[in-house]
């Protein structure tokens, strides 16, 4: 067949947004949906294949992901030589404050602002630039008004000022607006690079700040670098000339799409702050410590999954109004989380011993914890991105209605550690992977049909454990326990389970490899095998 026109690529690209439009009653708001990006339409009518550029950009996006929970996830590894975990406790003390704060200014802007076609990208990066602007105000004053309060409670003022050395965290995510930008201009291999440096940048910080004695301040002393080096990286080259701007019509808009999130986040932060303290007081700050490091892992899964769904949102909103080709979308995006989080879970559950030999020896009893959130890294990555097709159509009170779900299970979470004790807390985190997993279901089938998460990734789950399983076996051989075995080990496992990846699932092997190269790979209609 002839190779099309680059003119006609371009109309069958805008023909394709007419068609996803989803009516909303609203002549004038329908007629403003139908507007495509210029950018996009220029890019086709020069010739490229948008598909391939849109699922090119899902893979570099999930490849910046994987660049910064990786540096989180070493700097988790790595803390532990330096700090205790009585200083970890009083860091989640502080911190959950701060992050309560955080999540109070947190109406999901940028996500918005791409989904945001009914505007010029200037006026709508305007509309949020000034949105992000007086949240960030409300966030950091809130944050600087709790510190005084938290030091009172506890009689201890360093918990005050570790509070307010978070409070520039206030104005994060409005230096991390140009990333949302990026992401809406198809410019994913920039953000790969700036978003990179950015983070590193506060990872390499926080170690040098804990390997010279900073102790629990190494943990805060991340924040302002990360920021800083965003705006020198994130900001310049953008040909961005924000203005701030009072749209109050414009404004509602955004926080009638932002507010289930929102609640959703408080709704997190509510079950994380209340199962905290109730540690702390069957317990002590000492399990604290220990759960706060797990959950840390937890909150790394969540940023890791969140991150990839980002990758995939661009996509989702430019094909919103074909379920069917969404569900087979929800399937192939459900093996790709997988494949990146079940060798991370399976680490978990074989070598948490290996990782914390080297750590202070007060951490030994964290393993337990450690090997109960691997089993949640994996089922609570299933079906994560379910969410992100509501999102895209504009419904997002489900988001709330999942986290409401969540805190449901907290008094039973509190009867488990009551009856069971410290135990309790390992059986609680596998069974609320599990109730989040049916609870995220649920949902996934209500929009998208006969989808099952775990259908479509069980070969992977089963991949990543039994050679997880072989490399366990190999270390326990060479002398477990010991680190040069446990590396040999992990080297055994990591082969053996890419290996049969590329068995089990060629066709996303080599759809990837090839999107990475540059080379044309049919773009989305190849990998979910869209017939039109």
């Amino acid at each position: 067949m002839a190779e099309p026109a680059p003119e006609s690529r371009a109309d069958e690209w805008i023909a394709d947004a007419h068609h996803d439009v989803v009516p909303s009653g609203d002549p004038d708001v329908d007629a403003e949906e139908i507007a495509v990006d210029f950018e996009v339409a220029d890019r086709a009518a020069e010739g490229e294949n948008v598909s391939t550029t849109v699922s090119r950009g899902m893979l570099w996006n999930l490849l910046a992901a994987g660049v910064v929970e990786a540096a989180t996830l070493v700097q988790f590894l790595i803390l532990p030589v330096f700090i205790t975990p009585d200083e970890r406790g009083n860091y989640a003390i502080a911190a959950a404050v701060a992050f309560l704060a955080l999540q109070l200014r947190d109406f999901s802007t940028g996500l918005k602002y791409i989904q945001d076609r009914k505007r010029p990208r200037e006026a709508a990066f305007n509309i949020a630039f000034s949105l992000e602007l007086l949240l960030a105000l409300g966030g950091t004053i809130l944050i600087a008004a709790c510190a005084p309060l938290l030091g009172l409670a506890y009689d201890d003022w360093e918990l005050t000022l570790l509070v307010l050395a978070m409070a520039p965290l206030g104005f994060g995510a409005l230096v991390g607006l140009p990333e949302f930008h990026m992401v809406r201009n198809m410019d994913f291999r920039s953000r790969f690079w700036r978003l990179s440096i950015a983070q590193l940048s506060g990872v390499v910080a926080t170690i040098w700040a804990a390997a010279t004695g900073w102790g629990v301040w190494a943990l805060v002393i991340g924040f302002p670098v990360t920021m800083a080096v965003g705006l020198v990286t994130l900001w310049p080259g953008q040909k961005l000339r924000p203005r701030f701007v009072w749209d109050t019509k414009a404004y509602r808009e955004y926080f009638a799409y932002g507010w289930p999130i929102w609640l959703a986040s408080i709704l997190i932060f509510l079950f994380l702050f209340l199962a905290t303290n109730a540690i702390t007081i069957l317990f002590g700050v000492t399990v604290v410590g220990f759960f706060s490091v797990a959950w840390r892992i937890v909150e790394l899964q969540y940023r890791l999954n969140l991150k990839s769904t980002l990758a995939l949102y661009p996509a989702v909103v430019n094909r919103r109004g074909d379920m069917a080709s969404q569900a087979r979308l929800f399937t192939v995006s459900n093996k790709i989380m997988m494949a990146i989080s079940a060798p991370v879970g399976v680490v978990l559950v074989f070598f948490s011993h290996d990782l914390v030999s080297f750590w202070k020896p007060d951490w030994a009893p964290v393993v337990p914890f450690m090997q109960a959130v691997g089993i949640f890294f994996v089922v609570g990555t299933l079906a994560f991105d379910w969410d992100v097709y509501y999102r895209a159509r504009g419904e997002t009170k489900p988001m709330s209605k999942l986290t409401g779900a969540l805190d449901l299970t907290l008094p039973v979470f509190l009867l488990i550690l009551i009856v069971m004790g410290v135990p309790g807390i390992y059986l609680s985190i596998v069974l609320i992977g599990c109730w989040l997993y049916v609870v995220r279901s649920y949902y996934a089938r209500k929009l998208l049909g006969k989808v099952s998460a775990i259908r479509s990734a069980w070969l992977i789950v089963v991949s990543a454990f039994a050679t997880g399983a072989i490399g366990w076996l190999v270390s326990v051989a060479l002398g477990g326990g010991l680190w040069p075995a446990a590396i040999v080990g992990l080297g055994v496992a990591m082969a053996l389970y890419l290996g049969v990846l590329a068995l089990v699932e060629r066709k996303l092997v080599w759809f990837a490899a090839g999107a990475l190269l540059g080379r044309e790979t049919g773009g989305l209609q190849a990998l979910v095998g869209d017939e039109h």
